[in-house]
């Protein structure tokens, strides 16, 4: 067995109802997009862009902490970018 197929075993259970096959699939298929993203602006901010950043995802991917103020996605249609 691989390793990612023991991690896969031993996932830990989830509370709630339990997720539909299609749901399991989606979480799975969001994870490793997500973690690139997370890394790919680890330690970085808005602050870090001269010019000021806006960022339009045409993924479902989470916003990192430090863009959310910056983060506009085809899920969340609102944008809460105030000025200074």
């Amino acid at each position: 067995m691989t390793s990612l197929a023991q991690g896969m075993a031993f996932d830990p259970p989830r509370r709630g109802p339990p997720l539909q096959q299609e749901d399991r699939e989606d979480d799975e298929a969001r994870a490793l997009p997500q973690a690139w993203l997370e890394s790919r602006l680890h330690g970085l901010s808005e602050d870090d862009f001269g010019g000021g950043v806006r960022i339009f995802s045409t993924s479902d991917l989470e916003a990192p902490e430090a863009f959310r103020d910056v983060w506009r996605s085809k899920k969340n249609k609102t944008h809460t970018h105030t000025q200074s």
